[in-house]
């Protein structure tokens, strides 16, 4: 893994925009970059997988009220913030218990995320399938 990361990293260099690396709390970069027109996060998957490893205790509530608080944050800044995930919850059931609550707190968050949202796009085979429309909401 560390390997893919610094291979990653690599990539970026030289490109025209920052990367921040943040493990578990997007807030403060929700926060502390008023000035970019676009900021994107991804992915929210990653995300959940070290919120997990950093709290024993993580639990779909709490992942509702962390993800409302994400969409509220986003919607007090200027530009366009987009948040990226996995669809998790297409396939079998784990037998890991571990990995179906990977799985249901992902679920969770996605929903959460999706609710707060102005526009949800899921993308399959490369291509977009529009979910929810900002200009649906505002006639």
């Amino acid at each position: 893994m560390q390997e893919r990361v610094i291979r990653h990293q690599q990539d970026r260099l030289g490109a025209d925009w920052d990367t921040v690396e943040e493990e578990v709390d997007l807030q403060r970069v929700l926060k502390g970059y008023p000035e970019v027109d676009i900021l994107l996060i991804d992915c929210l998957t990653l995300w959940l997988s070290n919120m997990m490893r950093h709290f024993q205790d993580l639990s779909e509530d709490k992942v509702t009220t962390i993800c409302k608080e994400l969409t509220q944050l986003s919607k007090q800044r200027r530009g366009t913030v987009i948040f990226v995930t996995n669809e998790v919850g297409s396939g079998v059931v784990p037998a890991n218990a571990i990995a179906r609550k990977f799985r249901d707190l992902t679920g969770r968050c996605n929903q959460a995320m999706a609710k707060g949202a102005d526009e949800v796009i899921f993308f399959s085979c490369g291509l977009p399938l529009f979910l929810k429309r900002a200009d649906a909401e505002n006639g």
